[in-house]
């Protein structure tokens, strides 16, 4: 009898343990009606960034079809860098030469 009673208040004990442990929690905390907003120490990836445009000058000669423009250009200012992608292209004609004129935009990272 005694065995079984303390089986008993042993399976009673665990299950308050679990159904007090809380595995999730909401990042905001309600206090007599005033919100407050938890703190974090955890820094995203990505958490300094710019934006960027950069025109960039194909010649012809060298790149004779849109599809020949690359897509993507690397951008590098220190301490930010990253891929952006190409925007528009329009072609530019001189009397010597021809010219794609590539726009590119996005954001860079500060990795």
């Amino acid at each position: 009898m005694r065995k079984k009673f303390i089986t008993g208040l042993l399976a009673v004990v665990t299950c308050f343990t679990i159904s007090s442990t809380s595995f999730a929690s909401s990042p905001v905390i309600t206090n007599m009606g005033n919100t407050t907003t938890e703190t974090s120490n955890i820094v995203s990836p990505h958490s300094s960034s710019k934006w960027v445009e950069q025109y960039v000058t194909y010649n012809k000669l060298h790149y004779p079809n849109s599809s020949d423009v690359p897509s993507t250009y690397y951008y590098d200012d220190a301490p930010y860098y990253g891929y952006i992608t190409l925007i528009s292209l329009v072609t530019r004609t001189t009397e010597t030469d021809q010219w794609w004129i590539a726009k590119y935009q996005g954001f860079i990272y500060n990795w």
